[in-house]
């Protein structure tokens, strides 16, 4: 399985698979997450 990373401001953010980034976001789609990550805007668990 490919995984992911998401890099903002020159910061390795999150990495994971697809799944995982929307699991740990709770979004509804990649892109979704993939904002709320990049933008330090993940919801709280």
């Amino acid at each position: 399985m490919d995984r992911i990373g998401v890099m903002a401001r020159g910061e390795l953010k999150a990495l994971g698979t697809v799944a995982e980034l929307i699991a740990r976001t709770g979004a509804r789609t990649f892109k979704d997450a993939f904002v709320a990550l990049a933008t330090d805007s993940e919801a709280s668990a």
